[in-house]
């Protein structure tokens, strides 16, 4: 598979998730108050979690793009690349 690219401003970095982000991922995903905003609404435990870490992994794998994380001021959260490599 094809490393995705990062994006790095002065501002910003947006990098391809890695194996070493799940527990970051585990712990957003099972708050109340971010998965309120997102499909589903509820809060997702460390298993689901990895499940939709190795969902990211295969759609870049099969369509060449997907999310990225975005780094700003300590905070993580999604972004997703919409150019095609």
């Amino acid at each position: 598979m094809k490393v995705p690219p990062s994006i790095e401003t002065l501002r910003l970095v947006l990098r391809p998730f890695a194996p070493g982000d799940l527990a970051r991922l585990a712990e957003i995903m099972s708050d109340p108050d971010v998965m309120h905003y997102l499909p589903g609404g509820t809060p997702r435990t460390r298993e689901q979690a990895a499940k939709t870490l190795d969902f990211i992994f295969g759609h870049w794998e099969q369509h060449g793009y997907g999310c990225h994380l975005r780094h700003a001021a300590r905070e993580m959260m999604f972004a997703l690349q919409i150019e095609r490599e």
